[in-house]
């Protein structure tokens, strides 16, 4: 992961796509590595909020059922049982 992030740095004067491939790089290493050590990158658009594993950050009146996660704000990491970070997240509303 560090090499990647070095990688980026000393390309982004010559290049902004090859400083951007390197940070994209560094997240997916990043990702990956929290899924390795039990924590998943959680995906809650359509289901429905659960306060253990989303924090809402907003409302908007939607189509669809009340309740629902309509879109993530700040990824969240983890499971039920292991929650690293609940994912901020929008939520349905009348």
């Amino acid at each position: 992961m560090v090499d990647n992030l070095e990688l980026a740095l000393r390309h982004a004067d010559d290049e902004a796509r090859a400083f951007i491939d390197g940070v994209r790089a560094v997240h997916e290493q990043a990702v990956s590595t929290l899924a390795r050590l039990g924590y998943p990158r959680l995906d809650p658009v359509g289901q429905t909020f659960d306060p253990i594993l989303h924090e809402a950050v907003t409302t908007v009146a939607a189509e669809g059922e009340p309740g629902t996660v309509v879109d993530v704000v700040r990824a969240g990491y983890g499971t039920p049982e292991a929650l690293l970070r609940p994912a901020g997240v929008v939520v349905a509303r009348k």
